[in-house]
């Protein structure tokens, strides 16, 4: 995931557009060592970025650890080194920054390993339902965490619901055109969310690559996965709508492709304390 370095400029003037009254106002001086510490078990995710933002204000950063990586209570993130008042200028918006991602990146991994210990091939990907003006490190979170994203927008995946369909004319009007759909956007899956096991079926007979059941719940969805794949063992399922990780074991049982979730964007950011040193 690529930050420009407008996106790090633009967290560092969300809370510094002019200075750090405080800091001026008392005159300190001096030189300090700042390291980010884990005080709970987490998922590392976007150091990096925080790097970035000390590196603006001249801060060396002595040693970090990777997006993706694990870490036991009382591990560091991120170690730096620089002038004290560079480093409280700097340390809060890379410690909330760090706290939000790997909360993420965290509850994404531990809700991945849960379904996984029932699928190791399933997959669970987020909607495009992430915080606004947050997209990109939510979706860095999320695939720190260890998940997929189902679709980051609309240019890039064919979706079709019950909105485009109705537009169209009608269910029957949109099975008449599978093929042209498909002939039109040839190196393209075609999905259809569906709200029945009746289109589920008449979508499969007609050839569909991709269907996505929407709000299905867990014997619903069973007896979808066992009729589709008596149609074409190889037509893609998922599942969507109110999954979360009291449910997911089950839905994982049934057989689907791909969990579809908005549940993981809301999540407690992870702990993680900032120990000061003066340098003498």
């Amino acid at each position: 995931m690529y930050f420009l370095q407008d996106d790090i400029e633009r967290l560092i003037n969300d809370d510094i557009p002019y200075s750090d009254l405080t800091t001026d106002v008392l005159g300190l001086d001096g030189n300090c060592e700042a390291e980010f510490i884990a005080r709970q078990d987490l998922v590392v995710c976007a150091t990096e970025e925080a790097k970035r933002v000390l590196e603006c204000f001249d801060i060396l950063v002595r040693g970090f650890v990777p997006s993706g990586a694990l870490l036991k209570k009382g591990d560091f993130l991120l170690k730096a080194s620089g002038d004290f008042k560079n480093v409280q200028k700097s340390y809060r918006i890379c410690s909330n920054l760090l706290e939000h991602a790997c909360g993420l990146a965290t509850k994404t991994k531990n809700f991945v390993d849960l379904a996984k210990s029932i699928n190791p091939n399933i997959r669970i990907a987020t909607t495009r339902k992430a915080f606004p003006f947050a997209k990109k490190l939510v979706i860095k979170a999320i695939l720190s965490g260890g998940a997929n994203v189902h679709r980051l927008g609309l240019s890039e995946t064919i979706l079709i619901f019950k909105e485009h369909i109705m537009f169209m004319g009608g269910f029957d009007k949109l099975i008449s055109k599978i093929d042209e759909i498909k002939r039109s956007a040839y190196d393209k899956m075609v999905c259809v969310e569906v709200e029945n096991l009746d289109e589920a079926v008449k979508l499969a007979r007609v050839g569909i690559d991709f269907l996505q059941l929407d709000k299905f719940d867990v014997e619903q969805t069973r007896q979808a996965v066992i009729h589709l794949r008596n149609i074409n063992n190889n037509i893609k399922i998922a599942v969507a709508g109110g999954i979360n990780d009291k449910n997911i074991l089950d839905y994982v049982k049934t057989g689907v492709d791909s969990i579809v979730t908005s549940w993981l964007y809301f999540a407690k950011p992870s702990d993680i304390g900032v120990k000061f040193t003066k340098v003498v």
